[in-house]
């Protein structure tokens, strides 16, 4: 019942630009309670949950999967180190947490980048043709000021922590679009499993692999979306 009650609420505050503090608070009650249906009742005894990185974290993820990072995104080291100190808010680790033997494991993690406006244009215009190709002022530092999200590597294992890790990215977009009315437009190039299902969850169509696929949300209703994997979760538990 709540789910539905927050998702007629957040369509309705959708009409109104000056309501995002209300938007927010009542994303932050979705938040809740997707953590009690996904990660807590519903998950057996592990929980997952997104952290932010630091620099032992970030060698971390960059270990998972063998060469998983490396081939996804065809950076070198000293490029994913330089991409991780400009922006290191970008980067998001999935840790696994037993709530049994109290022990903690990075299982996954997303990246997703802030573009300035120059770098929105640069990717729109054709010009960026991976993640890679994007320079550090097309990135902005913090989430401030950012004009549209590229959505950089998506990994996790095992499965149920694949679902975590696309759940918990797709939320962090609500949020960031609820904070930040000019946000228009989510880039992708999927590359992994976690990726492709991403885009079909945000568009209903298969990826076109190899090629920067992007979303509108202004034609895309992102909330709706979530809500009706809320609604399968609750429907299969």
């Amino acid at each position: 019942m709540i789910v539905t009650i927050v998702d007629w609420l957040i369509r309705f505050l959708d009409l109104f630009h000056g309501a995002q503090y209300l938007r927010a608070k009542l994303l932050s009650l979705l938040r809740e309670r997707y953590t009690m249906l996904v990660h807590g009742i519903f998950s057996g005894n592990v929980d997952y949950y997104p952290e932010p990185c630091d620099n032992r974290t970030f060698r971390t993820i960059l270990t998972l999967g063998g060469n998983f990072f490396w081939e996804s995104t065809g950076m070198t080291a000293d490029q994913a180190w330089a991409r991780y100190r400009h922006s290191p808010d970008a980067f998001k680790a999935i840790a696994a947490i037993d709530r049994k033997t109290h022990t903690e494991q990075i299982v996954g993690y997303y990246v997703l980048l802030p573009l300035t406006k120059h770098g929105t244009e640069q990717v729109l215009k054709g010009f960026i043709e991976a993640g890679r190709h994007l320079r550090d002022e097309d990135i902005c530092r913090k989430f401030a000021g950012y004009s549209s999200l590229y959505i950089s590597a998506v990994y996790a294992r095992p499965g149920r922590a694949q679902v975590a890790t696309t759940d918990w990215l797709l939320f962090d977009v609500l949020d960031l679009k609820a904070r930040n009315t000019r946000l228009h437009f989510v880039f992708v190039r999927p590359t992994s499993p976690e990726g492709r299902a991403i885009f079909k969850t945000l568009t209903g169509r298969q990826a076109d692999l190899g090629k920067i696929q992007f979303l509108n949300l202004e034609s895309n209703d992102l909330s709706s979306v979530f809500m009706e994997r809320l609604r399968r979760i609750r429907k299969r538990n």
